[in-house]
């Protein structure tokens, strides 16, 4: 099994989620930890699903009236479309997004 490419050496022999270290948002940090089962495990090959973060953030409060709704919105965005273009991941990251809008759709409206 090949090691994730996300994975970060913080100290000698202790290595941390790359993705939740460069996460700045401590909302967002928060709920990536507990998607990705952050320290115990994580079994995402691309991360958590869009629709699963956004899912917990507003579970956590964050909604279309909150001014970081669009930063999240599109923050979650680019990062699946910077994935574009391995092909490994691309149909996973298409069909992803399409679900992230959907939802993100059904919550504004």
């Amino acid at each position: 099994m090949q090691a994730c490419s996300k994975l970060k050496e913080t100290s000698p022999h202790k290595f941390e989620c790359g993705v939740v270290l460069e996460e700045q948002d401590q909302i967002k940090k928060h709920a990536l930890i507990e998607l990705i089962a952050s320290g115990s495990g994580c079994s995402h090959k691309i991360g958590p699903s869009p629709v699963s973060l956004m899912r917990q953030l507003v579970s956590q409060g964050l909604g279309p009236s909150d001014e970081r709704w669009e930063m999240a919105k599109s923050n979650t965005m680019k990062e699946y479309q910077s994935m574009m273009g391995d092909p490994h991941y691309d149909k996973d990251i298409v069909l992803a997004l399409d679900e992230f809008l959907d939802y993100c759709y059904e919550i504004e409206n």
